[in-house]
This record gives C-alpha cells, sequence and structure tokens, in this order.
C-alpha cells in the first residue's frame, strides 16, 4: 500500500477529500489527517508518509512553508497543493519545491483519479528500483566479502603467485603496503562460536564498519577464534612511525568496537608493515603477538622484538637437545634451560603447552632409545600438576621434571648395551668417514647382519642406516660450526660422495639446509 497524509484547515473538506481520494484509488492507505500547518510536519516525521496532500491555507504556516521545511529534510515524499486561488507566484514556488501537482478547489474527481494513478505507478517504479539496487548492493558486499576471504587465503595460505594478488589489489583497491591485525575472541567458548554464515557474516560487517573511516581493509574469514584483517596503508603513511601509531590506534579501535557492538573481549595482536609480496611475515608476526603476556588487549610486534622467539633459532635449539638426549651428552639440560629462556616471556598457557611438549619429545627419544617412556611420564599426573602452577613456579618444576628424565635415560642406556654393541658403536665412530655398510660392521663384532641389525635397534633404538646418517650429520653440524671447511669439504669429511645429496639429507634430518643453519649459528 501507498501511505497518504492529508492536512486542510477546514475539516469537512478534509473529509470529503479522504473520502475521494479512497474511492478513486484502492492502493493509498490513509495513515493521518490534520488541521494546521504544525500538524501536517508533525505528521511526516512520524508517519513517514509517501504522499502529503495539503492545501496552501492553513492556520500557523501556509501549506508552502510546510512544503519547504518538509522538502529540506526529505527529498523523496511526493508534495500533492490544494488551493484555493490561482495564483502564478504560488504555482511557480509549487514547481521550485517539486510539487506533484497543484490543484484547485473544488478538487475534480477525475483530475485526482489520473493524478493519484500516475503518482502510484512512479512510487511502484521507485519502489522496484529501490529493491533492484539494494538486491545489487547486497550481491556486490558478498562479491567483496568473498573476493576479501579469496585474498586472505592466497595471500597468506595458498602461496598465490605475485600477479594473482596485483590483480586482488585492484579488485579491492589495496594500496602497496599493509600489515595484518589478529584478532582474538577470548571471552566466547569454541564450541558456540559463530556457527553460520550469519554470524561471520556480523563479525565481517563490523569490522568493515568500525574502520569504514579510519582504513581501507580486507577481512578474512573466522578461522577457530581469530579474525583475519589486512590493513592497507597509503604511500604517504609508510615511514615506521606512522604506520606503528596508525596500526596500534586500529586496532584499539577494534578491540573497543567489539566490546561496544557485540559486548565481546578480544585481543589484538599487529605486524609489522610489509609489501604485498611479503605480508605473509606481517601475518606471523601477528599471530606470534598473541602468544605473548599483554598488559592491555593490544600488542604490536615492534613491542616484542627484544623477547620474541626467533623460530629457525628454537627449531635448532630444539633439535639439538633431542640429539643431546639421544646421544647421552651433557648439553641435554643446557639447551633445555635456553629453550626455558626463550618460552618466559610468552603467555602462561602457551609456556605450558610448550613444556608439556618438550617433556613429550624427550620421552619419545627415551623410547627410541628402546625405553618405553611410561617409565618416566605419568601424562595425567604431569598435566593436573602443570595445570596448578603460577607462572612463576613454572620453570623449576619443569627443570626437575627435565633433569628426571636425563638421568633415567641414562641410567637405563648404561645398563642396556652390551659387549658388542658397545663394540660396534665404537667401531661405527672410529670409520663412519668410509663406506661402512651394515655387513661390514656384522663382520667386525662376528654375528651375522640379521642378528646384528636386530640386535643394534633393541639395544639404541635406531637402526643401523639411522645411527650412522645422525652420527654423521652431528659431526658435519660441528665442521659447519668451526666454519673452516667449505660444504663440500663436509661431504666427503663425514662419509659422503655427493654434496647434493648431502645437502638434501642435512635438510632432512636437521630440519634446515647445511647453508641454513651456519646462517643460524653465525647470529
Amino acid at each position: 500500500m501507498v501511505e497518504m497524509v492529508i492536512v486542510d484547515n477546514q475539516e469537512n473538506e478534509l473529509n470529503e477529500l479522504k473520502g475521494m481520494v479512497l474511492s478513486v484509488n484502492k492502493e493509498i492507505e490513509i495513515t493521518g489527517t490534520g488541521l494546521s500547518g504544525r500538524e501536517a510536519i508533525r505528521l511526516v516525521e512520524e508517519k513517514a508518509p509517501d504522499i502529503l496532500f495539503v492545501a496552501v491555507s492553513l492556520p500557523e504556516m501556509s501549506g508552502l512553508e510546510v512544503a519547504k521545511r518538509i522538502r529540506s529534510n526529505n527529498k523523496d515524499i511526493v508534495i500533492i497543493l490544494k488551493s484555493a486561488y490561482d495564483y502564478f507566484d504560488f504555482a511557480r514556488e509549487a514547481m521550485e519545491l517539486g510539487v506533484a501537482e497543484y490543484f484547485l478547489k473544488p478538487v475534480s474527481r477525475n483530475g485526482l483519479a489520473q493524478c493519484l494513478k500516475k503518482i502510484v505507478n512512479e512510487l511502484k517504479v521507485k519502489e522496484k528500483n529501490r529493491r533492484d539496487q539494494a538486491r545489487r548492493d547486497s550481491l556486490l558486499d558478498d562479491m567483496r566479502e568473498f573476493t576479501e576471504y579469496s585474498f586472505i587465503y592466497a595471500t597468506l595460505f595458498d602461496g598465490g603467485s605475485y600477479a594473482g594478488i596485483r590483480r586482488y589489489k585492484e579488485l579491492l583497491g589495496l594500496h602497496d603496503d599493509g600489515y595484518i591485525i589478529n584478532l582474538e575472541l577470548e571471552s566466547i567458548e569454541p564450541d558456540s562460536l559463530f556457527k553460520n554464515k550469519k554470524d561471520s557474516a556480523l563479525l565481517y560487517r563490523t569490522i568493515k564498519k568500525l574502520l569504514a573511516e579510519k582504513a581501507v581493509c580486507a577481512v578474512g574469514p573466522m578461522l577457530a577464534k581469530r579474525q583475519i584483517v589486512y590493513v592497507s596503508v597509503p604511500k604517504e603513511r609508510t615511514a615506521e612511525g606512522l604506520v606503528y601509531g596508525d596500526s596500534v590506534e586500529t586496532a584499539r579501535c577494534l578491540v573497543k568496537g567489539f566490546k561496544k557492538e557485540l559486548g565481546l573481549n578480544i585481543l589484538a595482536g599487529v605486524g609489522s608493515n610489509k609489501g604485498l609480496d611479503k605480508i605473509h611475515d606481517s601475518y606471523e608476526e601477528a599471530l606470534r603477538c598473541l602468544r605473548y603476556d599483554q598488559n592491555g588487549f593490544v600488542i604490536h610486534i615492534h613491542d616484542i622484538e627484544e623477547k620474541s622467539i626467533n623460530y629457525d633459532e628454537y627449531m635448532v635449539l630444539e633439535a639439538k637437545m633431542i640429539d643431546s638426549i639421544k646421544f647421552g651428552k651433557d648439553e641435554a639440560l643446557e639447551c633445555f634451560t635456553l629453550i626455558l629462556d626463550y618460552l618466559m616471556p610468552l603467555k602462561e598457557s602457551e609456556i605450558k603447552n610448550k613444556i608439556m611438549e618438550i617433556l613429550v619429545l624427550a620421552c619419545r627419544s627415551a623410547r627410541q632409545e628402546g625405553q618405553n617412556e611410561s617409565e618416566y611420564i605419568n601424562y595425567d599426573e604431569y598435566f593436573r600438576e602443570l595445570s596448578q602452577l603460577s607462572q612463576n613456579e613454572i620453570r623449576d618444576w619443569a627443570h626437575k621434571r627435565f633433569e628426571y628424565i636425563i638421568k633415567a635415560i641414562r641410567t637405563s642406556r648404561s645398563a642396556r648395551k652390551s659387549d658388542t654393541i658397545k663394540e660396534a658403536i665404537q667401531y661405527i665412530a672410529d670409520h663412519f668417514v668410509q663406506e661402512l655398510s651394515l655387513d661390514e660392521v656384522a663382520q667386525y663384532v662376528g654375528i651375522s647382519p640379521q642378528h646384528f641389525s636386530k640386535l643394534f635397534k633393541e639395544e639404541t633404538g635406531s637402526n643401523y642406516v639411522e645411527y650412522l646418517t645422525r652420527l654423521r650429520m652431528e659431526t658435519a653440524k660441528d665442521y659447519l660450526k668451526d666454519g673452516g671447511k667449505t660444504i663440500k669439504e663436509i661431504c666427503y669429511a663425514v662419509g659422503y660422495n655427493d654434496p647434493n645429496y648431502f645437502s638434501r639429507l642435512f635438510k632432512k634430518t636437521m630440519g634446515i639446509s647445511p647453508t641454513e643453519y651456519v646462517k643460524v649459528d653465525e647470529k
């Protein structure tokens, strides 16, 4: 239905006009009537009708003044004027106000019918156009949301081509530089969190609303309890100090906005400004920020650089610790102490998770040495103990548990190895730089290759090839640290004839290439 308000200074004429409107057009509903100019303005504000039919002659203010005031705030309402006088000035002013029709009293029934039919049809067309435009806008919003999701996936997770990323830049109107904000919702249980598209769209719209006047951004989908936001940085704002200040303020805007708009508490980790081809580094930084103790709800990568864990250094240290356990070296505890130094700046939950992971790795090494790790760890008991500790108590507890595991492994290893395997291990240590087959070692200790292979595995926890490879890699690491030989020379010095094969085997065993290991060690 099309809604209309009628205002006239004569009540009998008002009722007559009302009846005539309803009789000539069944698609119109009269939602309000009044007798003065002030009532006309009030009714329009309250009822928001499609059509205002108003007499020129009204108490308090004329119909033309009413039309002028309403038109200043409402460009869409259809206004029809009625007057007893055919004044040119009235008609001209009415036209300037965009009045649809100017009726002279008495109003012609046929003229009114034709006028209202035309207005109703035009309003139907406008409404259809409005709905069509709303559908197009909604479709465009959905397409942009999908495109932003795709941009985040392509940039951060799928290893998208640089050309493809540049295309996303053009489609989304992004700049060449930007940074990642990782948002973590901390006050909601994961099982009840945003399970459908509607909830995800709510987060998307909230972020876009909060940053509408602050930054150009692309919003990724929810991943568990985290939301990824890429914020694009204009060229004139790429100075380090400017980006730092802007990014922290932008993250704070999101934190405050989520609390106000959705009642959600969130943490925000902010990465540094990067080019589009390096934006994954900013994502990793923002993710790393969320692992650290936070005095507030926003933490920037620059604020944790002093205490930040270098991933490559950490992995080398962890591998060194595991090797020390496996080979019975005294530096295992030293490595564990350094690892704890790395972990202490993290959030308490992260520290506890990493310590349990390390203890499990240590016990796995025990199993590889031929022992069941259940001899060293009661997992339920360890989890229970660790969960009850404060952050100040974690370090001492972890040291005691690790020392216990190391002592148990050393005792077990010493009591377990037979003289035959000890003799074999010594022979391997003396000849590993040569071509050294299992058959040759078995012949040296005087038993069959099959029996030697089984016995070696039982008593060392590794098969012969694994043990020989690990020994050669440990020696190669020492050479790399010393720096006196090239990688090619080290290859030959530890018993290999192909430098490329040696490099591949080193990376497979140690997790990084010989060249990368040298760079990490130099740091």
